[in-house]
């Protein structure tokens, strides 16, 4: 198994895109820069066992790749969250007068929670993590409760007509 923390270089990164093992999660993460100039993030590569590093590491740099190009994918090929909000937000642009707050909530609050994740991947248990990220946010007095609730309330509204979509397809 690897080590339990992100290995760096004498520049205080990783020199490629190296998976670290976290174990408390017990999940492989990479730290990734997206944009020049911004911190690193800790992306998810979610389902792969803590005993598969060689697959962990080709994910990462596969991830790694596609993130600096400002593309979006999810460990397992399909669309991640950040593509399919990208694509959904182009759709209601003129039609839907709360766009910009959509835009807003969604880059702020949803996508540094779960952007990185497949589509097809998100579970109860993503939202949840959501709600968390967004009852930090109140108690830290970053954000209102009755903001908070209006963006989970868009989440899931928009979760479900995802869900309609689906099963009349």
């Amino acid at each position: 198994m690897a080590a339990d923390v992100s290995p760096k270089n004498k520049g205080g990164r990783p020199a490629n895109p190296t998976p670290f093992w976290n174990p408390v999660r017990k999940i492989w993460q990479v730290r990734i820069t997206e944009r020049k100039g911004e911190a690193s993030k800790a992306h998810d590569l979610p389902g792969i066992p803590g005993d598969r590093e060689d697959t962990a590491k080709i994910v990462a740099r596969n991830m790694n790749g596609a993130l600096r190009r400002g593309e979006g994918v999810a460990p397992d090929g399909g669309e991640t969250v950040t593509t399919y909000a990208g694509r959904w937000l182009k759709a209601r642009e003129g039609k839907i007068a709360s766009t910009q707050d959509n835009k807003a909530h969604l880059n702020t609050h949803i996508l540094p929670v779960i952007g990185a994740y497949g589509m097809t991947d998100v579970t109860a248990k993503h939202i949840e993590d959501v709600v968390g990220a967004l009852d930090a946010k109140v108690q830290a007095g970053e954000l209102s409760s009755k903001t908070a609730k209006n963006i989970l309330g868009h989440v899931l509204q928009d979760v479900r007509r995802c869900d309609a979509c689906e099963s009349s397809a």
